[in-house]
């Protein structure tokens, strides 16, 4: 590029040269000089210009009438240019004699044809600059077209390799998902199998405590034929020793005999119980949209559903409210005066508790917060929310079942959406949160109180 700049500045240069001589070539053509014999080699003229000063061979001094003397002022003055006598033009170079035109030959000095020499270099010189500077400008633009369409290769490429290793991604979790399912039902499986060979163990245990309870009971028969046989027909006092035990023993075989059968029974309800939820479970259930079944919520280990029933019951007299206006007083009276004016119940608050959605309310009991949410609706009037203080499990389930319940209107199901349960078809579905499944809802009605269902095993724990 340093080379091309100065190129440039030497064309610059020339063409302002250009200029000059393109005025000299001017003052050539104003005056033609007639055709006239002259000896180029004898002839030789110089000009300083705004002077008369003439040197020149004694063979055109009688053409022009002058002589060596220089002319007074008096002749400056008066003095009338001519270009065949005018002593004032420079000839830089021999008189070359021109071809005759119209019987006028022009004055073709060597510096003139110099310059027509140098104007071609330089006109070649900038073609050549020209076509070299286009080429470079080619040849970057191939080389800046290689590299941009390289890169887009190498973009692209990278693309791919990410679309494949998100396919793959989403494969193996699909393989996991499959595989977790499979444990889940191994899992439910083998506990069935457990509880059934607890039962068997538990039939075992009461056949076993009624072949002891015969052998007692003969021995007890032996020791009393044994005792009728005396001699003073008394019973000894070691013999009626021993039928105290023996009793005392007997009685405790029938206590745990009774023990046993109960045993056994409430391991066949969980038996059963568990087959079921199986069965639910694994079955796959065309209520739920195949778009949802990835959204489900993961079952959540022992530990974690531990701590989740002890945030819900710290949080289980909790109410969020949610619109209220800044007003200037206490906030609590101001809070009790609204509820009491609106339901017509005095609200007994425990605690008031500024968060980010609202204000937390922590009612005194949970009878007296769900006398409030049952007419919470008249508080929307004055754009008033009364929300329950959910755990983040909470909102998780029941977005995801207001999900389905939005699919099913879609397809113009008639479903419905209540806390931790859902309606499809006719059928109350119960969120389990054990198994990590919906189950179907096979309890009595109750009277409409939103209770929080773990399962039915956390709660006899």
């Amino acid at each position: 590029m340093d080379n091309i700049n100065n190129n440039f500045d030497s064309i610059d240069k020339l063409k302002k040269r250009k200029i000059d001589m393109d005025h000299f070539d001017d003052f050539n053509e104003t005056f033609d000089i007639k055709h006239k014999k002259v000896d180029n080699d004898e002839c030789l003229r110089k000009v300083k210009y705004g002077s008369t000063s003439l040197s020149h061979s004694p063979k055109n001094v009688d053409n022009r009438n002058d002589s060596d003397q220089l002319p007074s002022d008096n002749e400056k003055k008066n003095f009338t240019f001519n270009a065949l006598t005018s002593p004032t033009v420079e000839l830089l170079s021999n008189v070359n004699i021109g071809q005759e035109d119209d019987n006028v030959n022009k004055l073709n000095t060597k510096e003139t044809i110099d310059w027509k020499c140098l104007l071609m270099k330089v006109e070649d010189l900038e073609d050549k600059i020209t076509n070299k500077v286009c080429l470079n400008i080619a040849i970057l633009n191939k080389t800046w077209m290689e590299n941009i369409n390289e890169t887009k290769c190498i973009y692209q490429s990278k693309i791919n390799e990410l679309i494949l290793r998100i396919n793959e991604l989403e494969r193996k979790n699909a393989e996991i998902t499959e595989e977790n399912q499979a444990v889940i039902k191994e899992k439910h499986d083998l506990e069935i199998k457990l509880i059934l060979a607890q039962n068997k163990k538990l039939e075992l245990f009461g056949v076993q405590s009624k072949n002891v309870l015969k052998l007692e009971n003969k021995k007890i028969n032996g020791i009393m034929n044994e005792g009728n046989q005396s001699c003073d027909g008394q019973m000894g006092q070691p013999n009626e020793d021993k039928i105290i035990d023996i009793s005392v023993q007997n009685g405790q075989i029938e206590k745990h005999s009774e023990l046993a059968q109960n045993l056994n029974i409430r391991h066949d309800s969980y038996g059963a119980y568990l087959e079921k939820i199986s069965e639910i479970n694994f079955n796959q259930d065309s209520s739920i949209p195949a778009s949802l079944k990835k959204e489900m919520p993961p079952m959540l280990p022992v530990a974690k559903l531990t701590h989740e029933i002890t945030m819900r019951r710290e949080r289980r007299c909790n109410i969020i409210v949610k619109g209220l206006k800044p007003t200037i007083g206490d906030l609590t009276e101001n809070i009790k005066e609204i509820i009491e004016r609106k339901t017509g119940i005095k609200p007994e608050i425990k605690s008031v508790k500024v968060i980010k959605p609202g204000v937390l309310l922590e009612m005194k009991s949970l009878a007296h917060k769900l006398e409030i949410m049952r007419r919470r609706r008249s508080l929307r009037v004055m754009n008033i929310i009364l929300e329950d203080d959910l755990t983040r499990r909470e909102q998780l389930v029941q977005r995801w079942l207001e999900k389905i319940a939005e699919e099913d209107k879609k397809l113009g199901k008639d479903t419905i959406v209540s806390f931790f349960k859902i309606k499809q078809d006719g059928v109350w579905k119960l969120w389990n949160e054990r198994t990590g499944q919906l189950v179907i809802d096979e309890r009595p009605p109750s009277n409409n109180i939103p209770v929080i269902i773990v399962n039915e095993a956390l709660q006899s724990n």
